[in-house]
Order: C-alpha cells, then structure tokens, then sequence
C-alpha cells in the first residue's frame, strides 16, 4: 500500500529532507508552469507553510501554493501534478484541501488562457472568469478566476481544520 500524504507541514522536517522535498515541488512548478522567473529550492522552502504538497511514497506528485494576498484575497498558484498521476482526481483533492487552509473571504487563482484543464477544474469548483484575458510577464494569455471562500466551503462542505 503506498504511503500518500497531504501536507503544508512537510518543513518542518530534518533539513535534508526539508530540501529534497523543496527541490521536487521546485522542479514540478518550473517544469510544468513554464514560469518565466525559476524558483529555486530555497525559494520554495522559504516559503513551505505556503505549499500543500502531495506526496506518495515520498515522491512530491503535485502541489499548489497558497499565499493570503491581503486580509481579504488569497490566491492559489502553481497548482501542477506529474503526467503519470493525472486523469484521476488528484487536482480536485488538491485544491479541495487548499481551499481547506484559506482564511480570508475571497480566493483567486491565476490560470493560463491555454490551460484548459485547470480552466475547466475551477470552474467545476464554482470560480468564476472575472476579467478578461491578459498577458502576463512572459507575454502569454491568462484568466483570473474568483470564488468567494463562503460559498466554497459551504457547497463542497469543507470545514477549516482546527
């Protein structure tokens, strides 16, 4: 049975551990986002409360960022699972358990124009496109797509672990 864990707490491990992990979640988002500026492991560890990783077996198989933008916005960014592990759920339980850990009343998540998949995950989720295409630094299409947390939290009934 393999050992599957959903985590924001994957930090606070040794060091080493600390750093494989971050160099995977780096790998992933760098990979799969084509981000026009490279994270780096240290980058992403700085920041390890902010990432939900989900792991298998100790192998990093798809994350997302959460940053609380203000009291009022948080967004998700960099929602990314490896190719072999999609098709089967695992971007919905991702983001399902980020919208878990927001605290704020509205949620935003930054999705290419192209990126069909993610455009069609949200929308399942009840975000909602609220501008129109833009282009960002790296010159591509991207949609903005807005969820009030009351609403999420009501109809998928997810309750903020204490």
């Amino acid at each position: 049975m393999p050992e599957v864990s959903l985590t924001t707490d994957w930090g606070k491990a040794d060091f080493a551990r600390s750093m494989k992990i971050a160099g995977q979640v780096c790998s992933l988002i760098n990979y799969y986002n084509r981000l026009t500026t490279k994270y780096r492991p240290e980058n992403i560890l700085c920041r390890s409360k902010q990432y939900l990783v989900l792991m298998i077996n100790d192998i990093v198989v798809g994350c997302i960022r959460i940053h609380n933008q203000s009291y009022t916005f948080t967004e998700l960014r960099h929602l990314c699972v490896i190719e072999s592990h999609r098709g089967g759920g695992l971007g919905d339980l991702i983001v399902k358990e980020s919208l878990r850990n927001v605290t704020t009343p509205m949620v935003y998540a930054t999705i290419k124009s192209t990126n069909a998949v993610s455009l069609s995950l949200f929308g399942r989720l009840g975000f909602r496109i609220i501008s129109p295409s833009y282009l960002n630094g790296g010159g591509e299409r991207v949609d903005v797509a807005v969820a009030t947390t009351k609403v999420l939290k009501r109809e998928y009934k997810l309750e903020r672990k204490g």
